[in-house]
């Protein structure tokens, strides 16, 4: 299986490096001064799992690499679109492409793009990031679940599978993929928006009564617009899981908070944005995912006034 990795930051670059690692041929698009450091230095992964460093093909241009079996799609949800539109070289008649994304409406998106059946579902479970040019820092868990659109356990969904699984990477098929790319919204909603605007860890959040309140509540009013838009969820079960997970993690950030740190944009519309946004449709009053999306609007406007980095 020939793999592409579009958009090789901390998720993209994680799996990525592990199929290379387990000997699949993966090609790395990227740019700036992370492409030139992967090509000169190769791509380095300190992980949990164990540390590891491997040469790789990496381009900024797509049309370098021609058609690939399999698209590991990891941009920023608010980059699909155009990322989208960008990948067309990579894809053949037989071409899969796996969103290993943030948010609900990037399947959607690359559907409208390459035709629903070449679109797979997927969830990461990971917090990997980009330490500096060439060098990934993989901090927590690094498994994912996938899922065809309409529910089907395909040849595709065990193909993919097994070369993730092969390659060292848990690899769950789902028969409901969109329940759980709605499990992992409602949480980041909580996640991301509280520790990049408290600029502190869960752990720290989740000790403080007040702060774990409304931790709590942004997931709820996420799982009940979820249900609103017909998946099926139950708020009492996921929340009480979703709450355990925070006890269990202990002191970790998020992607956002590491965006924030960096002074590059931050994907808010996609996550709090989207539940503000789905909620006046079904008249279901968010005040808090309204208030963390408030907040983090007024970081983005700040700033894309300090040359906002994307």
């Amino acid at each position: 299986m020939k793999v592409a990795v579009m958009g090789a930051g901390g998720v993209g670059a994680y799996f990525g490096g592990r199929l290379a690692k387990g000997g699949i041929p993966v090609s790395f698009i990227a740019r700036g001064e992370h492409l030139k450091a992967m090509n000169e230095n190769g791509l380095k992964i300190n992980s949990i799992h164990g540390d590891f460093e491997i040469q790789v093909e990496a381009t900024d241009d797509p049309n370098d690499i021609g058609t690939v079996d399999l698209v590991l799609f990891t941009v920023k949800a608010h980059d699909t679109e155009e990322a989208g539109k960008q990948i067309s070289p990579l894809v053949g008649e037989n071409t899969a492409i796996l969103s290993l994304q943030n948010g609900i409406d990037n399947e959607k998106i690359l559907s409208r793009i390459h035709g629903r059946e070449r679109v797979v579902g997927g969830v990461a479970y990971i917090l990997s990031l980009v330490v500096e040019p060439g060098v990934i820092s993989h901090e927590y868990l690094g498994r994912i679940e996938i899922g065809e659109m309409d529910g089907e356990t395909t040849k595709r969904l065990r193909e993919i599978k097994e070369v993730f699984e092969n390659s060292g990477v848990r690899c769950d098929i789902l028969t409901n993929i969109k329940k759980a790319l709605w499990r992992k919204l409602s949480f980041n909603c909580a996640l991301n928006a509280m520790t990049a605007i408290t600029r502190s860890p869960l752990d720290e959040i989740v000790e403080v009564e007040e702060s774990s309140d409304i931790f709590e509540s942004a997931i709820r009013e996420a799982i009940r617009v979820g249900i609103a838009e017909g998946v099926d969820m139950d708020e009492d079960e996921i929340v009480r899981a979703l709450m355990e997970v925070t006890e269990e993690v202990g002191s970790i950030g998020s992607s956002m908070l590491h965006d924030l740190r960096r002074e590059k944009r931050l994907e808010i519309d996609p996550i709090n944005g989207k539940i503000v946004k789905l909620g006046r449709k079904h008249n279901i009053w968010t005040p808090i995912n309204r208030t963390l999306y408030g907040c983090l609007k007024v970081i983005n406007q700040n700033l894309s006034g300090q040359n906002l980095k994307n």
